[in-house]
């Protein structure tokens, strides 16, 4: 296939695709782009290997409803999911009928799990049967499948209970067909390790090397208070609030003092950080302009879970130093970076979450970094740029970062 002329999707079809890579647990595994030069939607591994579905934005325009584009791209996806993907490089290998009702079944599966009902799946099939050409499988033929595995969806979570039964169907690469309980037991049996002891990787990671705690999950979000600045090269004052979430297991008991948060910025930076009382009680034994920090006055039992809510404020003076440079990164006067400094936890997902109340350039390969200290080896991405109340809001979501790890995504206005 010849190189096509791709450019970023629309707001509502790309956060279709993240809920569903979110309920996949394949967050950011998979770029959506839209195209002119589609027929419909195709499913795509680039040369550079980068996993893309591009679909015509006629197809999937603002006056279909939603379960019709969730089961488009969520056909897309079973397609990745199951190594029949075509175009840049080709990697599929199934005759296309059988590659066809494969995708068909993995999206009537994930559609059912993301709690579409039957008949918003009624609905869009009687769209697609209309949109899509004369092809094998036969319109009725896709039709019965899909809502024959949407309702065995149903009767394997009445029977093994929703998570399990998601966690089997979402998580197999291979079984997409597997309509029946004793083939899902099958499926869950390989996945021992995580489901019969309910571990999770920052579970088993650090137990393994000896923690006291692992995070299930951390979500840090940062609010730009820039709205009134014109032009960040000329003098001036705004600010940034920081609020993250941390979801902590206890792998044993802890004590007041084990867990602590640091807020900090770069000595050289004309920058200044001030600490935002936390949702627990905690005790400030550092606070200087470009560092506070605190223990938190609270202890838990071994297996107990608890969330924290931090929050710190940060004033930037401007402007801002043409020449900064940290972690690796040399934003513009204009642009700006935030980074999560992981120096010794085990954590299952990290999410970064920037929302600026000016419009912001479209983000680039790169921008979202994942660093290792250890030996400054680097990891970049394109972080997922969309458009909420007002606010342009950049996003990427780590999984299973080790300690002595960074994570920043990097905005450009």
């Amino acid at each position: 296939m010849a190189k096509l002329n791709r450019y970023p999707a629309d707001g509502r079809t790309a956060k279709v695709l993240v809920d569903l890579l979110d309920q996949a647990y394949l967050s950011n595994w998979v770029r959506l782009e839209a195209s002119a030069e589609v027929s419909n939607a195709v499913s795509l591994i680039t040369p550079s290997g980068e996993r893309v579905i591009v679909y015509r934005p006629d197809f999937l325009d603002r006056e279909v409803p939603e379960a019709f584009v969730a089961l488009v791209i969520a056909h897309e996806l079973g397609h990745h999911i199951e190594g029949d993907t075509a175009g840049l490089a080709v990697t599929q290998a199934r005759p296309p009928k059988e590659a066809e009702l494969r995708a068909d079944a993995f999206a009537a599966k994930m559609l059912k799990v993301r709690g579409y009902r039957e008949e918003q799946i009624v609905e869009a099939l009687d769209l697609l049967v209309g949109k899509l050409p004369a092809s094998t499988p036969t319109p009725e033929e896709r039709r019965r499948l899909i809502l024959k595995n949407y309702k065995r969806t149903r009767d394997l979570q009445t029977e093994l209970g929703d998570s399990r039964a998601a966690y089997a169907l979402l998580e197999t690469k291979n079984s997409a067909l597997a309509t029946t309980k004793a083939e899902v037991e099958a499926e869950l049996k390989k996945k021992s390790d995580d489901l019969d002891d309910h571990t999770s990787w920052a579970e088993r990671a650090g137990k393994k090397d000896k923690k006291k705690t692992v995070l299930e999950s951390v979500v840090m979000s940062v609010r730009l208070n820039d709205g009134d600045i014109t032009d960040f090269t000329q003098p001036g004052k705004y600010t940034a609030d920081v609020e993250i979430t941390y979801h902590v297991l206890a792998l044993e008991d802890t004590v007041e003092g084990d867990l602590e948060e640091v807020f900090h910025v770069s000595p050289e930076s004309s920058t200044t950080v001030s600490w935002v009382p936390s949702t627990e009680k905690y005790s400030l034994h550092h606070k200087d302009p470009v560092r506070v920090a605190a223990f938190f006055r609270f202890s838990l039992k071994a297996r107990e879970r608890r969330t924290i809510q931090t929050s710190a404020r940060y004033e930037y003076t401007l402007p801002l130093s043409p020449s900064r440079k940290t972690h690796g990164v040399e934003p513009s006067q204009a642009d700006d970076a935030f980074f999560y400094i992981n120096q010794y936890d085990y954590i299952n997902e990290l999410v970064l979450v920037i929302r600026s109340s000016k419009p912001l350039r479209e983000p680039m390969k790169g921008d979202a970094l994942l660093e290792r200290e250890v030996d400054n080896f680097k990891i970049g991405s394109t972080p997922l740029l969309q458009s909420e109340s007002g606010y342009s809001v950049a996003t990427f979501r780590w999984r299973n970062l080790e300690p002595r790890q960074i994570a920043g995504l990097l905005i450009r206005r």
